[in-house]
């Protein structure tokens, strides 16, 4: 019983720094734009998807939607979508861009004057303003295609 506790103690350590690790990674792995204003994110899911989007819903959900974040301001829509790989962000980017597509690395985007559109692995993200606010959209592009590298996504 003693040499079984004693084991025990010596996993602790690594039990914790595995946690703490993971935690960490967590963290990090959490988009969030780059806003002068302290705005919470509303989540939809496949549950709710319906009150945000009126129509495409249900290509989205088949297309292995998981969820989408929103960040709304006065003059403004940030919306991250996430999906189960890459088919589905892919999708979505082919779908709204204009195809003015631009390359960063490994990650396509694009930005026209009322909204941009990037993609990174399994997320998309999408921008719209309502005063043509190019540099906004720049801004919110570049800050989420720094986090995607950070990242290795």
């Amino acid at each position: 019983m003693k040499k079984n506790f004693g084991n025990i103690l010596l996993l602790l350590p690594i039990i914790f720094f595995s946690y703490y690790f993971f935690m960490k990674r967590q963290e990090n792995n959490n988009f969030n734009p780059s806003l002068n204003e302290n705005l919470k994110s509303k989540l939809y899911t496949k549950e709710n998807l319906y009150d945000y989007l009126n129509g495409g819903a249900d290509k989205i959900i088949e297309k292995g939607f998981i969820y989408l974040k929103v960040w709304e301001g006065l003059n403004f829509a940030i919306e991250l979508y996430c999906f189960n790989s890459k088919s589905g962000s892919n999708f979505m980017f082919e779908k709204y861009s204009k195809k003015e597509k631009k390359t960063f690395k490994n990650y396509f985007y694009e930005i026209l004057e009322d909204q941009g559109i990037a993609v990174a692995g399994k997320y998309l993200l999408k921008i719209n303003t309502y005063k043509r606010d190019k540099n906004f959209i720049e801004m919110q592009i570049k800050n989420f295609l720094e986090w995607a590298d950070e990242n290795k996504i």
